[in-house]
């Protein structure tokens, strides 16, 4: 007998996205039990879109953030087998199916699959998807890895409640929730897994700001935060150094089109340094 599956999706202002996503998550080979979105606090028309579907809306009256939506959706999953899938990602049928086989093994609390840009055409597209892979290197199952990829994952519900769920705290409105509740389960001692042959496909598009704004809210809890001259300075010698390692690997690879890119890259990062030691003070 297989093991009942909630999917929620995370939901603001993804007019663009979110009916595509519902319609791939119906056409799973695993059933799906139900599908809940997860609307927090859109402006658009992403309610009105999921009205339209046989899913559960539940709605924020304000945003809150991606952590915040993902307690929600956990905790008001009917079943205890919680899948997630952002907006932006349409699975391949059996993304659900190669997931789920995982749970027969003791101790396992959460999987996930590989995510693929969709769309590399564009300068800044092709860069997310050669400097910001949303998957770990090569095409082996492995477990334990240092985090789970929160774009698609499954959890046993009760091992998140064990650790306390997510953590609803600013640092994570945006991002870093996953590598969070990665750590949380591995130090209780779950068992996590990665399978690169579980599929999503990006779709999103990017220019050069919301290229860059999102590289810099990625790794913001993990390097030199500046705020302050000391932390400023440390995190402009980290700034250079990512520069030169993205420089080398694009030259070498002959990728010369994303040389404008990776000087791009040092130049947003620094004007994103300065306006956060700005507001801080």
């Amino acid at each position: 007998m297989k093991r009942p599956v909630s999917v929620y999706i995370p939901a603001y202002n993804v007019e663009k996205y979110l009916a595509t996503c519902i319609e791939y998550i119906q056409k799973q080979t695993y059933p799906v039990s139900e599908i809940l979105v997860i609307d927090d606090g859109s402006t658009d028309t992403t309610a009105d879109i999921a009205k339209q579907y046989p899913v559960k809306l539940i709605q924020h009256q304000q945003n809150q953030g991606l952590a915040a939506v993902r307690n929600t959706g956990v905790k008001n999953a009917k079943y205890d087998y919680v899948a997630s899938l952002d907006a932006d990602c349409i699975p391949e049928p059996d993304w659900l199916e190669r997931l789920m086989v995982y749970f027969d093994q003791e101790q396992v609390a959460g999987v996930s699959g590989k995510l693929i840009e969709k769309h590399q055409t564009d300068i800044p597209d092709r860069w997310r998807a050669i400097h910001m892979k949303q998957y770990w290197e090569g095409e082996e199952v492995i477990t334990n890895p240092m985090h789970l990829f929160g774009n698609n994952t499954v959890f046993y519900r009760p091992a998140l409640a064990e650790v306390g769920f997510y953590k609803d705290t600013p640092e994570y409105r945006t991002n870093n929730e996953d590598y969070y509740i990665s750590r949380k389960l591995l130090e209780a001692g779950y068992t996590i897994i990665y399978d690169p042959k579980s599929v999503v496909y990006h779709l999103r598009h990017d220019n050069y700001t919301s290229l860059f704004r999102t590289y810099w809210r990625w790794f913001f809890l993990h390097r030199p935060r500046p705020d302050s001259i000391r932390g400023f300075l440390h995190k402009g010698i980290t700034n250079l150094v990512y520069f030169r390692n993205f420089l080398r690997e694009d030259l070498d690879a002959g990728r010369f089109n994303l040389i404008i890119a990776d000087c791009l890259f040092l130049w947003y990062q620094t004007v994103y340094d300065i306006k956060f030691a700005i507001t801080r003070k």
